[in-house]
C-alpha cells in the first residue's frame, strides 16, 4: 500500500513536468533582429517531391516552408544548399502542420554550398 501511496503522486509529477516540457515548445519563431523584425536562419532546401516541390528552410530542429514574392522565390531557388537569414512577417501552419513563413526578405550568409 505504501508503494502506491508514492508510485502515484510520482507518477502525476512525471507526467505533468513532460506536459510542461512539451507545450513550452511555441509555434512562433522568436529570433528578432536589432528593428524587431522577425528572422531565421538556416539552409535553404526544396521539400516534398516532384511535382509538388515547396522551398524550405532547414534549422537544427525545425522544417519552416517559404510563401514568398516571385523575385524572392527566384534568388532562393538559385541558392539551395546555402544558408540564409529569411525575414518574415507571419508565421502560420499548412494542413500537414507544417510551419510556413511570410518571407519578406531574404538574406544569403554563406556562398559556398559545402558547410
Amino acid at each position: 500500500m505504501k508503494n502506491i501511496l508514492i508510485i502515484i503522486p510520482t507518477s502525476f509529477l512525471l507526467l505533468f513536468v513532460n506536459i510542461l516540457c512539451c507545450s513550452s515548445q511555441s509555434d512562433s519563431v522568436k529570433e528578432k533582429d536589432n528593428s524587431g523584425t522577425n528572422f531565421v536562419t538556416g539552409k535553404i532546401l526544396m521539400a516534398q517531391n516532384e511535382p509538388f516541390t515547396e522551398l524550405a528552410l532547414v534549422t537544427d530542429n525545425s522544417v519552416y516552408l517559404l510563401d514568398c514574392p516571385d523575385e524572392i522565390k527566384e534568388i532562393i531557388y538559385n541558392n539551395q544548399g546555402k544558408t540564409a537569414k529569411v525575414y518574415y512577417s507571419n508565421v502560420s501552419k499548412n494542413e500537414e502542420s507544417v510551419r510556413v513563413l511570410k518571407v519578406d526578405k531574404v538574406e544569403i550568409i554563406n556562398s559556398n554550398s559545402n558547410d
